[in-house]
């Protein structure tokens, strides 16, 4: 990551990013055209103000996590990928289990390099959809999958 004193830095572009997908020591990565959902937010609720000088006091409660959602054309995706996701929504035919995984999700540099990267703690998938079939035009099939996490964490 570049030092904020350089004066030939130079300023990270939205396009350039992939999506690692870790179970344990296994990983898998796949390229997806969007990512959308990296956010966080804290509610907050007031409380009677202490001592004499009137102003208010903040306390903060939950922390809500958005969906995390991933956007590709249709095309192959990893095996090990595929499974975890027909594993995910088919929990209730075996064993009642889903098994998470840590998603991380990493800007990348010129260079290739990760410049801001995200940890998605405990992710799973919610939803999966497939963008409407229209023979009056002529549109990539775009596959979206919409996650869950427990934890939200920028790690560099």
């Amino acid at each position: 990551m570049p030092d904020g004193n350089n004066n030939n830095w130079i300023p990270p572009v939205s396009f350039y990013f992939n999506v690692v997908f870790q179970w344990g020591s296994q990983q898998a990565t796949a390229s997806f055209m969007e990512v959308s959902g990296l956010e966080m937010e804290m509610s907050i609720k007031e409380i009677k103000p202490l001592g004499d000088d009137g102003g208010q006091i903040l306390a903060t409660g939950e922390i809500k996590h958005s969906n995390i959602v991933l956007k590709r054309s249709l095309e192959a995706i990893d095996k090990e990928i595929a499974r975890w996701v027909k594993e995910c929504f088919s929990f209730m035919v075996g064993n009642n289990k889903i098994r998470p995984c840590l998603l991380i999700i990493s800007l990348l540099g010129a260079d290739g390099q990760p410049y801001a990267s995200w940890e998605c703690m405990q992710a799973f998938p919610i939803k999966w959809s497939l963008s409407p079939m229209n023979a009056e035009e002529s549109k990539l099939s775009i596959e979206t999958l919409t996650l869950t996490c427990k934890t939200l964490e920028r790690i560099s």
